[in-house]
Formats: C-alpha cells, structure tokens, sequence
C-alpha cells in the first residue's frame, strides 16, 4: 500500500501543548508516533492504533485513541493525505 502524507491543522500543536502543560507527557509522547504509523495504513487498526470509523463525511472521517485522548483525521484517498484535524480528552468529545 502507498504511503500517505499526514497534514496537521495549525490549531493541533496548540490542543498537544496544553496536554503536556497539564502534566500528561506520556500520552503527548505517545501521540506523535501514533501519527506516524497513520502514514503506512490510515484505516486499519493494529496493535498501538486503535482506529474507528466515524458515522460522518462518507466515511471519509476516523477517530485515533491515545489512552484518554482522542483524534480525529479525515482521509484523502486520491491524494493520499491523512488530515489530523482535532485532538481532545474523551470526556469532551462526548459533549460535542
């Protein structure tokens, strides 16, 4: 399979600070590399990915968990981009 680019949203190095701000450094160590793993295979989930597709966009849209945190991605597939677009605590999410 065909490497994808991952392409940041300029808000999430802000929404990854605040997480380490906060004292959880070792899920903002654990976040980045799980990025880099979106670039082999976006859709499918391994062991140290767990992905899911959301109900949303034509399943364009997925959602990335790092222990309490989440991440939400959009895949491109003719362009072979992976936009990470949201990052945020579990329980948030559940509000929105």
């Amino acid at each position: 399979m065909a490497r994808f680019a991952v392409v940041i949203h300029p808000r999430f190095p802000k929404e990854l600070e605040a997480i380490k701000r906060a004292g959880r450094k070792d899920i903002a160590g654990r976040i980045l590399p799980a990025l880099r793993l979106l670039e082999q295979d976006p859709f499918q989930a391994r062991p140290g990915l767990d992905i899911k597709p959301l109900a949303i966009a034509g399943g364009s849209v997925f959602r990335l968990r790092v222990g309490d945190y989440r991440i939400l991605y959009e895949v491109d597939v003719a362009s072979k981009k992976v936009f990470v677009t949201t990052l945020f605590h579990r329980g948030r999410g559940s509000r929105q």
